[in-house]
């Protein structure tokens, strides 16, 4: 009997082993069948074998595909699951705007029983919880709010630009600005939205910081694979108990939100902020304590206003300055235009902001070079016929796209590599065709804050020019590595620049 259980064990195990890759290999025609040029898939893992050992990111890998295939669309797949890449521009703009009832949804997976908060985080949501809770959002982001929270961007602009001063001897010095941007974003949007002081650059334990480091946190290899996972494997998110929160994060939030809720309670003051939408909301439903369903929805709505803006703005910000600093003549023109504005108006207002157009180009142009979320994916919520073709995309299709190699697509932007603040000149932007520049998503599910980030980016540019003289360090790379982990555009190591104070007599 010993011998008979050792000859048909490895039997056993090998049937089990073919088993399983005959099961992942069970689609490795899907896109032939339907006539759809695609990526030959590799066994178990289909095309994304290098985002599994680190090689590359999600947003890294769809940018190469993107250029070394010039179909307008193309299949690949995500181990066992086909997904549609679009190239063009007049399908992508079905996709996120005319057609928008066919892909409502987002491709992702989430637990919601294992991620209650993150779940609930507007930008994951499906329909029809997205529905509901996309006025809520929306309404952050009225021009009536933004000039209320001007006052918070100017007060905080002087703390970053001070912050800088104490790190700088009178030959320069050199220092991560990205660490500096960040305590600025999140100082920001605690004050604008919240109604308290995160004071960040008083501290650098500060609770706030701690617990961005919990939310994007890429280098931590277990988070990182957990943010990737919930997109390349939707369909597995709940067996492994993947899940955007971990339960520190989920316990801060909650604990967090409701503290927030007292105290504006007690207080009774309106700051016209996020608080008292929740509060609004907290006693619609009648909530009574922070361990409810209804009491995570509120959590959430924290969660994503501050998960969504300090991590991609701070990271603009600093990759401006690095873009500036490689490219003198541009960094120039932008002190210039800041002096010049200043001595006419005196400061930067919520009213005159607008006119600070080369500054906002650099802006627009490092998001053009680095959106933060450099793709862009969608969900068929119900069969859809791709115009012009006999594709009929089944319900459940994952569909993609590349913002970031539409970005960098020499047809739409000559010479891509170069940084071109001009590019956003007025004439040059109705030159290009639609959907060609989408740093912000677009559609009903693009991102609902992208007025504030402009804003918060576009002042604090402003500020860092007109104080400081920006350079590459001696030795310093003209180029920025970025991490090959997670879902998120990120420097590897920050963002190192020299910064020498200047004297403009304003």
């Amino acid at each position: 009997m010993a011998t008979y259980f050792v000859l048909i064990c490895p039997l056993f195990v090998i049937v089990i082993i073919l088993l399983v890759v005959a099961y992942m290999m069970r689609n490795n025609n899907y896109w032939k069948k339907r006539g759809v040029s695609y990526l030959n898939p590799k066994p178990l893992f289909g095309n994304i074998f290098s985002i599994f050992i680190w090689k590359s990111s999600l947003h890294q890998f769809l940018r190469t595909i993107y250029e070394e295939n010039m179909e307008p669309f193309f299949g690949i797949f995500f181990l066992d699951q086909p997904v549609l890449v679009i190239k063009d521009l007049t399908l992508m703009k079905h996709i996120l705007v005319q057609d928008f009832e066919f892909f409502q949804n987002r491709s992702m997976g989430i637990n919601e029983n294992h991620d209650p908060i993150g779940s609930k985080i507007y930008f994951f949501s499906q329909m029809p919880y997205w529905k509901k809770t996309r006025k809520e959002v929306s309404s952050l982001y009225t021009s009536s709010k933004l000039k209320t929270q001007f006052k918070v961007l100017q007060f905080n602009c002087e703390q970053l630009t001070d912050a800088m001063k104490t790190k700088i001897t009178n030959k320069g010095s050199v220092f991560d600005v990205k660490q500096l941007t960040k305590k600025y974003t999140i100082n920001v949007i605690i004050a604008a939205f919240f109604g308290i002081k995160a004071d960040c650059f008083e501290n650098d334990q500060n609770v706030f910081l701690k617990v961005s480091e919990g939310l994007m946190n890429w280098k931590a290899i277990w988070h990182a694979i957990q943010a990737s996972y919930m997109f390349i494997m939707p369909n597995y998110v709940k067996s492994f108990h993947i899940s955007f929160l971990d339960k520190a994060s989920t316990d801060f939030f909650r604990e967090f939100t409701w503290e927030l809720i007292n105290i504006r309670e007690k207080c009774g003051r309106k700051n016209n902020d996020l608080i008292d939408i929740l509060l609004e909301l907290k006693h619609k439903q009648n909530i009574k304590n922070h361990n409810t369903y209804e009491s995570d929805v509120l959590a959430a709505h924290v969660c994503q206003v501050f998960a969504a803006g300090y991590e991609s703005s701070s990271t603009t910000i600093a990759l401006s300055l690095f873009e500036l600093a490689k490219n003198f003549k541009c960094q120039k023109l932008a002190r210039e235009e800041i002096v010049a504005f200043l001595e006419k108006y005196g400061e930067i207002t919520y009213f005159n902001i607008q006119y600070l157009k080369y500054s906002k180009n650099c802006i627009s142009e490092t998001l053009r070079k680095y959106p933060t979320l450099a793709f862009l994916d969608r969900r068929c919520t119900k069969p859809y016929r791709l115009p012009g073709t006999n594709l009929v995309l089944e319900k459940g299709q994952a569909v993609y796209f590349s913002n970031w190699g539409i970005h960098n697509d020499p047809r739409y932007y000559p010479n891509p590599s170069q940084f071109d603040p001009d590019r956003f000149t007025e004439e040059n932007i109705r030159q290009r065709p639609d959907f060609s520049y989408l740093p912000f998503g677009h559609g009903p599910r693009n991102c609902s804050g992208q007025r504030f980030a402009t804003l918060s980016s576009v002042m604090a540019l402003a500020n860092i020019l007109y104080n400081f003289e920006i350079r590459i360090p001696e030795g310093g790379s003209d180029t920025v590595k970025f991490i090959t982990k997670g879902t998120l555009l990120q420097p590897v190591n920050g963002i190192h620049l020299e910064f020498i104070q200047i004297s403009n007599n304003v």
